[in-house]
């Protein structure tokens, strides 16, 4: 979830840039997103990443504007 919509026309301009941060994701097992704490660094560490695609003077006046990760479903394999 964004705060800001200029942050979200941003980075939805870079999304090729996301894309490699959530490409982490694949790399995940099953042990990383079984556990809430798990899940919870997670977010954080996507948090964290995708907030180094932002610039470190915005345009916009919440300097961090991601607040939240939704995990909709996790697909085990």
């Amino acid at each position: 979830m964004l705060s800001e919509e200029m942050a979200n026309a941003y980075l939805t301009a870079r999304i090729v840039s996301q894309r490699i941060v959530l490409s982490e994701l694949q790399d995940l097992s099953v042990e990383d997103v079984k556990q809430a704490e798990s899940r919870e660094a997670l977010r954080q560490r996507l948090i964290s990443a995708i907030s180094q695609i932002l610039p470190t003077k915005p345009e916009w006046a919440d300097p961090e504007p991601i607040k939240k990760v939704l995990f909709e479903e996790f697909v085990l394999q």
